[in-house]
């Protein structure tokens, strides 16, 4: 509208120059005038075309902790009482005299200022000597707050088994967190296989976990009719829809939508997404826009509470070196 304006604007100003000028009209004066239309219309135009550009899709963004080691296993976990600040669960490989030591850390993103913060150790009693590799927390703000987490416990042990604990206060009058209590295992889960990667629905009533098996890893489930602490869950069952070497659950807050791990031609992890409907789960597809071609490995999806914003692992260019932790909005993955 406003580039057909400023054209008719600029034929009235040439008309105008015809008329007058056998009557002594300053030529001036009717130049000026053409002059001013003309960059209304070119203002006018310009101003379409960058009106007309789409929007930057953002792509995934690495954390500003990222180290030379490997950061895996990425938890957001929300404050109730300041939206938009949360506290992100890790896994970082470091070596020790022992060998190969995986810990589990945590860090604060505030809103407010827009920066990381208190990265540490999540803690006794959740770190042991063995590898602790992944995990699932309930939101600060609301206590008893429980962690459900995979540990081998001890050195030289690779089998993981999930835990579960409990912190029964909120922070202390000069905000330090609690520590977690009570460990426990989860006895009717775990086996004498490796179990990994907990994932709690928003009911609090189904666990999706990572179970290994003769065929190679799966997702599990296991039931239960409390909401009340870390355990109650009946023996768990195998999600037959979904094939061995898809694991790594997350699920959006419907439990419809679920990410996961899965193969990489010519490499070691890609990320995947399946969705449930009236006859079960549907074949994972390849997330191709979020696998970076240049990589070998993208893993580890872990869904923000919302499900607007997914976490991962990837070993891309450009990062710190070795496995990092990246997020992107949910929205921004076109595939």
């Amino acid at each position: 509208m406003k580039f057909g304006r400023a054209c008719d604007k600029f034929q009235f100003c040439l008309m105008s120059f015809g008329a007058h000028e056998g009557f002594g009209v300053s030529l001036m004066n009717v130049f000026s005038r053409c002059l001013a239309m003309s960059l209304v219309l070119i203002v006018s135009f310009g101003f379409s075309v960058v009106m007309a550009q789409p929007a930057v899709v953002k792509g995934p963004v690495g954390v500003s902790f990222n180290t030379p080691a490997d950061e895996d296993n990425p938890h957001p976990v929300p404050f109730k009482a300041t939206p938009g600040s949360y506290r992100l669960y890790y896994s970082r490989t470091k070596d020790s005299k022992e060998g190969v030591k995986v810990d589990l850390f945590v860090s604060t993103w505030s809103k407010a200022r827009r920066e990381w913060a208190n990265e540490g150790l999540v803690g006794p009693q959740v770190q042991t000597k063995g590898n602790e590799s992944s995990c699932f927390v309930t939101p600060y703000g609301i206590y008893p707050q429980t962690i459900w987490f995979s540990s081998t416990k001890e050195p030289g042990n690779k089998k993981h088994d999930i835990f579960g604990a409990v912190r029964d206060l909120p922070p202390s009058a000069a905000g330090e967190h609690r520590v977690f209590s009570g460990v426990r295992a989860l006895t009717t889960i775990d086996t004498a296989n490796d179990e990994n990667h907990p994932w709690l629905a928003r009911d609090m009533k189904s666990l999706f976990f990572t179970k290994e098996t003769k065929e190679g890893p799966r997702v599990a489930v296991a039931l239960r009719q409390t909401v009340d602490g870390p355990r109650g869950f009946e023996e768990a069952a195998i999600i037959e829809d979904l094939a061995p070497g898809y694991f790594h659950p997350t699920l959006t807050p419907d439990s419809k939508t679920m990410f996961l791990q899965g193969p990489r031609e010519g490499g070691s992890a890609a990320i995947y997404l399946t969705k449930k409907g009236p006859s079960g789960w549907s074949a994972p597809i390849l997330l191709k826009s979020l696998n970076h071609p240049d990589g070998r490995w993208d893993g580890a999806p872990n869904l923000s509470r919302d499900g607007l914003t997914l976490f991962f692992s990837s070993d891309r260019p450009g990062g710190k070196g070795g496995r990092d932790i990246y997020s992107i909005p949910v929205a921004s993955i076109k595939d």
